[in-house]
C-alpha cells in the first residue's frame, strides 16, 4: 500500500488523499491510475507502482524522455 493523492475527473472525486504508514507515496490521476510512484528508497517511478531504479518510466508502446532547452527550443534525447 502506499500514501496516495488521488485526483478524479467529477467533484466528489476531484482530489482525495488517503495516508498509511508504508513511506511510499503515489500520485493517481483518474481515482484509480497509478501515475507517479516514489518509494523508501527514493526511486521514482512513472507509470509504474514498483520502480527498481532511481528513475524508472514505464509505458505499453514507446516510452519516450524529452528534455527542451528553452533557450533555443531544441530537443534532446
Amino acid at each position: 500500500m502506499a500514501s496516495v493523492i488521488s485526483a478524479g475527473t467529477t467533484s466528489g472525486t476531484s482530489l482525495n488523499l488517503t495516508g498509511d504508514t508504508s513511506g511510499q507515496l503515489q500520485f493517481q490521476t483518474n481515482g484509480t491510475t497509478t501515475a507517479v510512484t516514489i518509494d523508501t528508497s527514493q526511486n521514482v517511478g512513472i507509470g509504474t507502482s514498483s520502480p527498481a531504479n532511481s528513475l524508472q518510466i514505464s509505458k505499453a508502446t514507446y516510452p519516450t524522455v524529452q528534455l527542451t532547452e528553452t533557450k533555443i527550443g531544441r530537443a534532446h534525447v
